[in-house]
């Protein structure tokens, strides 16, 4: 989606009567496009926690276990993300 790309940089060329209206325009993008990214995610990993409930119940250990991997490693790199994102100061990027 580059319609947040695109609006902000409509935000930063604009003059001061049109910028609180882009600037709720902006929000709401963001607000839609965070929403999807958590729906696509949570879907995600429900698809993936049914794989491995089915590879538990027919005794298929190898795939259970990379199930499980996938789950973790993506929980990680979630974690990481965070506390990279707290270590930086407000304002900085």
């Amino acid at each position: 989606m580059n319609l947040p790309k695109a609006t902000k940089r409509k935000i930063n060329s604009t003059d001061d009567t049109t910028r609180p209206n882009l600037l709720a325009e902006y929000s709401e993008l963001n607000k839609r496009v965070k929403m999807y990214a958590r729906r696509d995610k949570r879907a995600w990993a429900d698809k993936l926690a049914h794989k491995a409930q089915l590879a538990a119940e027919i005794n298929n250990s190898r795939e259970l276990y990379q199930m499980q991997g996938s789950l973790l490693h993506a929980t990680k790199q979630t974690l990481e993300m965070q506390l990279e994102d707290r270590s930086q100061p407000r304002g900085t990027s």
